[in-house]
C-alpha cells in the first residue's frame, strides 16, 4: 500500500517526471517513457531490499576512458541478468528496469546527469553497480564501485 510520503513524492514531485525521462534517454540507447518507470513504492521497496552491501571493485578512471568503463562492467555484470537502474531523480520519479548492460549508452556526456550518480541494481538485489562522475581542479573522472552480497 502507498505510504503518505510517497504519495506526497508522487503527486508533488511528478514535474520532474520529463526532466528525468531526458536525462535516461541521455543515458540509455533505448527510449524510455514515463510508462516505462516502475512506481515509487517499488522503487522504494527494491532499495530497501537491496543486498549488496559489502565493496568488492573500486576504480577510479578519467571520464573519457569509457573503454575501461564496459570492460569493467562486461567483465562484472551477470551474464542474463536484468537490472534497475536509479539516479537521484528516482527517488521521486521511479526506477526503469533494464533488460541488460547493452541498454546503456557508454558514451553518455558528462552532462547527462546533474547528480552525477547512475546505480545499477541486479534485478535479484545480490549486486550493484555505482558509477560517479565529477570534475575535480578541472580533470573529469568517474569512479566505479560493485558491491555483493
Amino acid at each position: 500500500m502507498e505510504k503518505f510520503e510517497q504519495k506526497r513524492r508522487r503527486l508533488f514531485d511528478k514535474q520532474d517526471i520529463p526532466s528525468y525521462v531526458t536525462e535516461l534517454n541521455k543515458i540509455l540507447v533505448i527510449r524510455v517513457d514515463p510508462t516505462d518507470l516502475l512506481s515509487i513504492e517499488v522503487s522504494d521497496e527494491i532499495r530497501q531490499k537491496n543486498l549488496a552491501k559489502n565493496l568488492k571493485f573500486s576504480a577510479k578512471i578519467l571520464f573519457e576512458e569509457k573503454d575501461k568503463l564496459r570492460k569493467i562492467i562486461t567483465a562484472n555484470e551477470v551474464s542474463g541478468a536484468k537490472y534497475y537502474l536509479f539516479t537521484k531523480l528516482s527517488k521521486d520519479c521511479g526506477s526503469l528496469l533494464l533488460d541488460s548492460f547493452d541498454d546503456f549508452n557508454f558514451d553518455f556526456s558528462f552532462d547527462a546527469l546533474l547528480s552525477g550518480v547512475i546505480t545499477f541494481t541486479q534485478e535479484d538485489l545480490l549486486k550493484e553497480i555505482v558509477l560517479d562522475f565529477y570534475e575535480e581542479r578541472g580533470v573529469k573522472y568517474l569512479e566505479i564501485e560493485i558491491y555483493e552480497k
